[in-house]
């Protein structure tokens, strides 16, 4: 292609402090641009009739990819409706101010989004935009992500009739909106027949324990991620998960978990680790900010050695001690699958888990499998790439492993150096 033929992504912002002429002049200079703007961001401020035009005809002459109208005020008038209208072309929409997330506004905008895939709302949504929300997801064929994360829901239960009507989603992120048990549970059971949906974002809400939860795990087979850390962040209860790691043992969809600052004890570490042993899904685990101490880490690491499938735990901000993180060095050391292991202590031990899951990382593991040839090439391109593998880190390990030494070798930039001055035969 011909440097002329290639289009450019090109990002035009209207902030605060910029006055409606100023605005309508860029926005008639971004119709000009040889560069396409496909992105457009408006945030804290008033727009008039003459600048939601601007916003209008350049919707319409771009090919607009992503917009963001970020705590903006306008009238709502017919310029607006047309607006909505026009919004409806796009694949990614932020809204997050009331004129945005009006009823009206809403309805237009839902019954035009033939391309949308990307929704994001965040405010105050009363029951009649939940109303018109809901009925938008029934109808619309597009729209693979919903995120209305840290919005004030007033009508969960139209937002569960509209999910069990869309079957399209992918996606749906609802961070920290007031979840409780019995919300979660009307929820989960609008989207138990839902066949595409795979990720599911629930964090930061008010669930007191995970059955519900389990339940839906248990009939929905194709969901890949499931977030549900800081449950009651600022409240005394623990999360109950007894159902929910029980559940797990038998799953074989999930591959990313996420349990962060649920006030775990070492008994459910204990439960999660039975369950590690049995799955052979989960890639990665987030187990940080709960109340593990070496009981529950050493039971855990004692599963992480022997886990078919786990890539990647968080163990950051328990309270772990040297017996729990010789554990999780040995767990490194004897699994070459597991690539990264945090944890909050910067200590010698945890210095050496670092070097070790970057061994893991490179491809040790390919020493012991008598890989094909052309691996190889794969193999050496990720060790060159790991900043971690060098001499000072070998040292300060204590015990240099023979396999070490063979990858420091590998890595070594002087490897072939003087091999082509010697003996063809030598060589």
């Amino acid at each position: 292609q011909s440097p002329a033929s290639i289009t450019i992504m090109s990002t035009l912002r209207l902030y605060y402090g910029r006055d409606n002429d100023e605005m309508i002049r860029l926005l008639n200079e971004a119709q000009q641009r040889t560069v396409a703007v496909t992105r457009l961001e408006v945030r804290e401020t008033v727009l008039d009739e003459e600048v939601v035009e601007a916003i209008i005809e350049l919707l319409l002459s771009s090919p607009m990819e992503v917009v963001q109208l970020d705590d903006c005020g306008a009238y709502l008038n017919k310029q607006t409706i047309r607006l909505a209208e026009a919004l409806g072309g796009i694949k990614s929409l932020r809204l997050s101010e009331p004129t945005f997330l009006s009823q009206f506004f809403l309805d237009k905008l839902l019954i035009s989004a033939t391309n949308l895939t990307h929704l994001r709302i965040q405010g105050h949504l009363e029951r009649d935009q939940m109303l018109s929300l809901a009925e938008g997801l029934k109808g619309n064929t597009s729209l693979r992500t919903l995120d209305l994360s840290r919005s004030r829901v007033e009508d969960f239960s139209s937002l569960s009739d509209g999910m069990r009507g869309n079957s399209t989603l992918q996606s749906l992120k609802l961070r920290s909106i007031g979840l409780r048990d019995e919300n979660v549970s009307e929820l989960l059971q609008s989207l138990e027949e839902h066949c595409q949906l795979e990720s599911i974002d629930l964090s930061f809400n008010h669930m007191l324990h995970m059955d519900h939860v389990a339940e839906f795990v248990e009939k929905q087979s194709r969901v890949k991620e499931l977030l549900l850390g800081y449950q009651n962040v600022w409240q005394a209860p623990k999360v109950s998960v007894t159902r929910l790691v029980h559940t797990l043992r038998t799953n074989a969809s999930i591959k990313t978990l996420s349990l962060a600052r649920n006030k775990l004890e070492n008994e459910d570490a204990i439960q999660l680790a039975d369950a590690i042993l049995d799955n052979d899904s989960i890639e990665s685990i987030n187990l940080r900010e709960n109340r593990f101490t070496d009981i529950g880490i050493v039971a855990l690491a004692k599963s992480l050695e022997k886990a078919s499938s786990i890539r990647e735990v968080s163990l950051l901000k328990n309270p772990i001690g040297n017996e729990g993180c010789r554990a999780i060095l040995r767990a490194a050391q004897r699994n070459y699958d597991l690539f990264e292991i945090e944890l909050n202590d910067d200590g010698a031990i945890t210095q050496q888990i670092q070097h070790e899951t970057a061994l893991n990382t490179g491809g040790r593991k390919l020493l012991f499998l008598d890989p094909p040839l052309a691996l190889w090439s794969i193999v050496l391109a990720r060790v060159n790439k790991i900043e971690s593998l060098n001499e000072q880190d070998l040292a300060s390990s204590g015990k240099c492993y023979a396999v070490d030494v063979i990858f420091q070798m590998l890595k070594a930039s002087n490897l072939f150096e003087g091999i082509v001055s010697r003996d063809p035969d030598e060589r």
